[in-house]
């Protein structure tokens, strides 16, 4: 944490071991070591704990100070109570009411790099509550939410407290992920998750639900998300895709395909209505721009009147609406260009599959909201996405995406693409494929841009890219890397131009 300016240089005495922390630019500078004493007796003796705790302290109330919250003379009395009952500095505040919970709420939610949740719209696995003791929840005012592999997201009143942060690295011995949450929420998950006898309850239902294994759920599908998705009509569209899409009857219809090729949601429900039997050709339609000759611009502009009734995303979910976008608009491109190069299918359908091949995580979001947040800001892609989204909803999201596909009646190679692009073991055999109504050419190519695309969005570039495991998608489609790397640097270059 950027040290406030106010705070350098200043010298703090703590009340409670006598120690004096002198504030830098960098942090705190190294305490003062008790003479003869070892790294280990020190650090256990208390002194270098609470000196860490009071400077993370001291830096959470100067950055209240600038924000014009409270001022000095109030942070030295929240001091001074604190060396003599103990307790945190915030909570002292609170007790002086010298600051509210709403405002430093509001506070919090500002600072970069602070995302916040709901915790009423989670169900806790005991195993992770256990991971954190409850002295130590009710005292740093935090609350373990999930665990995915080696990393614990917590929900915190204050995610700038780097000293609550580094204890519970120490405790549980993992990395930590802190979000914000409401200090009065957390306390009644405390009281919810901890019972004061220390024994998790086993005789209640609705707590027997709550507590189920995350391999429990991660066997079989929740019941409720397929039934869910089965049950959407539309999905959300970007703002400025429906007000370009209100101009549709002054706009050339090569304008309005190029708009709506922008906005997964909204193509996949026109080429939906392309494949209606009201326009005579069901299950045929795989291209955007000959969905919207068929439907005209009087139909798209029905379309887009239907999709902005639909609410969007809540904002619980932690989902990025845009950047979900920009991932659709580069896989649908490099799918194209893939098509091109390779001479494997029609470059027109491989865009429409591309675009839409990601449909099941936005369909995710939209209805778990609350449970999607837990794989939202991670930065998953490829196999680590479908394992945490399995984790958690039992299925992941190219079968959510599969799911609406078969419900808004796409046609089958649009719709076995969406499934099977990265699970292509599945449908490698040639036998496998007819069953499902996928296009092999099809399939490889989409299934190769989602992995150019995954490169790309880990580091802008796409340097990274391997297809180490997936040697037999090079073969199939008759390239190498040279082609690849002419495929990465064209797909980037056409969406730096895209508007």
């Amino acid at each position: 944490m950027k040290v406030p300016a106010d705070a350098a240089g200043k010298t703090w005495k703590c009340v409670r071991c006598g120690e004096r922390i002198r504030i830098t630019q960098e942090g705190v500078a190294p305490p003062s070591r008790q003479p003869g004493a070892s790294d280990a007796e020190q650090t256990e003796s208390g002194g270098s704990q609470s000196q860490i705790r009071r400077a993370s302290d001291i830096l959470i109330g100067q950055l209240l100070i600038k924000d014009g919250l409270i001022n000095q003379q109030q942070l030295d009395e929240a001091l001074d109570m604190q060396g003599e009952r103990g307790g945190r500095t915030l909570e002292n505040l609170l007790d002086l009411k010298y600051v509210s919970k709403e405002k430093l709420h509001a506070f919090l939610s500002k600072q970069s790099g602070v995302p916040s949740i709901n915790l009423k719209n989670y169900g806790i696995p005991k195993e992770v509550i256990a991971l954190v003791p409850k002295e130590f929840a009710q005292e740093n005012v935090v609350l373990p939410i999930d665990k995915l592999g080696g990393l614990l997201t917590v929900g915190m009143a204050c995610p700038l407290d780097k000293a609550a942060i580094a204890d519970l690295k120490r405790i549980t011995g993992l990395k930590v992920k802190a979000m914000l949450c409401q200090w009065d929420d957390i306390f009644a998950a405390i009281r919810r998750y901890y019972p004061s006898d220390g024994e998790m309850p086993q005789d209640s239902p609705q707590l027997a639900g709550l507590f189920a294994s995350t391999r429990e759920r991660a066997t079989a599908p929740r019941e409720d998300v397929p039934e869910r998705i089965a049950r959407l009509d539309a999905l959300a569209a970007l703002p400025e895709t429906l007000s370009q899409l209100r101009q549709t009857a002054e706009n050339a219809i090569s304008d309005i395909a190029e708009i709506v090729g922008a906005d997964p949601p909204v193509a996949a429900r026109l080429l939906s209505v392309a494949n209606s039997p009201v326009y005579g050709i069901p299950g045929e339609v795989t291209s955007i721009g000959v969905a919207a000759t068929l439907v005209g611009p009087e139909g798209i502009a029905t379309i887009a009147a239907r999709v902005e009734q639909v609410q969007e995303v809540a904002p619980s979910a932690q989902f990025d609406c845009e950047s979900f976008r920009h991932r659709s608009v580069f896989c649908a491109k490099a799918a194209r260009l893939i098509a091109e190069a390779s001479g494997r299918g029609d470059p027109a359908e491989a865009y429409a599959a591309g675009l839409l091949c990601g449909l099941g995580e936005l369909a995710l979001a939209t209805v778990l909201p609350g449970d999607y947040v837990r794989v939202a800001n991670d930065a998953l892609g490829g196999s680590e996405r479908i394992e945490a989204e399995t984790g958690v909803f039992g299925i992941a999201y190219p079968e959510a995406g599969h799911i609406l596909a078969r419900e808004w009646k796409l046609p089958g190679q649009l719709a076995g693409t969406i499934r099977f692009h990265r699970d292509l073991a599945r449908v490698d055999g040639e036998t496998a494929l007819p069953q499902t109504g996928t296009d092999k050419d099809l399939l490889f190519v989409v299934a190769l841009a989602a992995i150019i695309a995954d490169a790309f969005e880990r580091d802008g570039t796409g340097a990274a890219i391997s297809l180490d495991q997936t040697p037999h998608l090079l073969t199939h489609l008759r390239l190498n890397k040279k082609d690849i790397e002419k495929v990465l640097a064209k797909t980037a270059a056409a969406l730096r131009s895209s508007p």
